[in-house]
């Protein structure tokens, strides 16, 4: 079986290409599902049909495994760098796990390119490494979010981006299915602690109770019953509860992370991918490298102060499949409101990011605020709904605690309807930069001229 390219796809190796001519460091930005894998199998392969050394670098076993398998349908013969893989430096191709990499670079032939797989990570020092002593080669990267925690960009590595379709045109061109988002009305992470950039695992062991937002079988069971669920759950112990509640209902479900041992984990993965289990929970395992179509349900339960994480989690259930009407997304952490819709149009870029405006109190500000009557989405100044007028309930908390209520449907017309709506009320270049301060842009002032320059343009035609 050989891998058939998209047009799209096309497009961004050939437009890589023509970057590579220009710009020895090249970033390939390309959603979730958009076939990141297939795309990297056609580069290796045309650099390796040249007599050339490709290092393809990853982080995690599962994209040993996923990447392997892709270059032996477009015949590229590769070796591993990677414990437990065998080893043969002499093939011009080596799908390199980071680590081992790291500690066997003076065992290879220099390569003439390196492609980085999510290399949002690339902030670690082993990457850093694997850069910084190849000064020789040609620096591609492949993500899906161009997004890292500690802000700083990636103009060290690259230079140029490549940028692929939008979820929003892939869903609406059937390559990715369309959806269905369920979120609470109230519950807020703002005072969970923060680690290295992220929600402090401890202190969401400690303070997330098992039931966020009422119970999580009952939820499922509303919105999802019997559909091929995948849960991103916080912590192991969270996550074991999870599966206990589905098990006592009689819902065949399973838990794994990164302690699993491996013959375990893929004996799991297996019966999962046939459909014997229908309830997969993990702990920071399945965020990238995992396609199995047949999703139909991501439960989200755990929050993220990173948009890459929550656009790959959410991205899990966005694969087409026959007879796949839409995937339901159940975010019982208000992870939307932090992050906004999977399809939204993020603005991406190389630069490092700008902090977010903050309150006076210190919290960080969120875009956007669900309404308790409507459940529509309103910007998080607001005092009452733009959609119903229903005033906003100003609550003090404490932290995440129980809560008995269900999830409800958000109306994905709406909510961008109230940010078209807020973005017509701001009419001059103050307010709207205020506003692009206020959503979080990179670049408020260049995005509210933006604006500007295209409502001139659209006034001058009709006139």
């Amino acid at each position: 079986m050989s891998i058939v390219l998209r047009d799209y796809q096309e497009k961004i190796i050939n437009d890589t290409r023509e970057a590579l001519r220009t710009f020895k460091g090249v970033l390939i930005r390309s959603a979730t599902g958009s076939g990141k894998t297939a795309i990297n199998s056609f580069i290796t392969k045309a650099v390796a049909d040249k007599g050339n050394y490709v290092w393809f670098v990853v982080h995690r076993e599962e994209l040993i495994k996923q990447s392997s398998a892709a270059f032996n349908k477009v015949g590229v013969a590769h070796g591993f760098v990677a414990a437990g893989w065998p080893f043969n430096p002499a093939l011009k191709v080596q799908i390199c796990s980071i680590m081992s990499l790291v500690n066997r670079l003076h065992l290879l032939p220099a390569p003439k390119v390196i492609v980085y797989d999510e290399c949002q990570y690339q902030a670690a020092k082993s990457w850093d490494k694997v850069f910084d002593n190849n000064p020789q080669a040609f620096h591609i990267g492949l993500t899906a979010t161009p997004y890292r925690l500690d802000r700083k960009g990636f103009k060290k590595y690259f230079q140029h981006m490549v940028n692929g379709p939008s979820v929003k045109w892939l869903i609406e061109n059937k390559y990715l299915s369309d959806y269905k988002m369920y979120a609470p009305t109230d519950f807020d992470a703002s005072q969970l602690k923060t680690s290295m950039g992220d929600y402090d695992l401890k202190d969401m062991e400690q303070r997330v109770s098992p039931k966020i937002v009422g119970d999580y079988y009952d939820v499922w069971a509303k919105h999802a019953l019997n559909k091929k669920t995948i849960v991103f759950a916080p912590t192991v112990n969270i996550s074991k509860y999870i599966v206990e509640t589905f098990m006592r209902n009689g819902i065949e479900a399973r838990h794994l992370d990164a302690e699993t041992p491996k013959q375990e984990r893929d004996a799991v993965i297996k019966e999962y991918a046939s459909g014997k289990i229908t309830v997969l929970s993990n702990v920071r395992l399945f965020t990238e490298g995992f396609d199995v179509p047949s999703i139909e349900c991501v439960m989200l339960t755990r929050p993220t102060k990173s948009l890459a994480l929550y656009l790959q989690m959410v991205g899990r259930a966005l694969r087409p499949q026959d007879g796949k009407q839409f995937a339901i997304i159940l975010d019982q952490v208000n992870s939307c409101v932090e992050h906004g819709l999977p399809d939204d149009e993020f603005e991406w870029s190389l630069d490092a990011r700008e902090g977010k405006k903050k309150y006076k109190s210190g919290a960080v500000e969120l875009p956007v605020k669900v309404c308790q009557s409507c459940f529509a989405a309103n910007n998080s100044f607001n005092s009452f709904c733009t959609n119903c007028g229903a005033p906003f309930e100003v609550k003090k908390r404490s932290g995440p605690e129980q809560v008995d209520g269900e999830l409800s449907e958000i109306d994905k017309d709406k909510f961008r309807k109230n940010n078209n709506r807020e973005q017509g009320m701001a009419q001059t270049m103050e307010q709207l930069v205020e506003l692009g301060v206020k959503r979080g842009y990179k670049n408020p002032k260049a995005w509210a001229y933006t604006i500007l320059k295209a409502r001139k343009e659209k006034h001058e035609k009709r006139s």
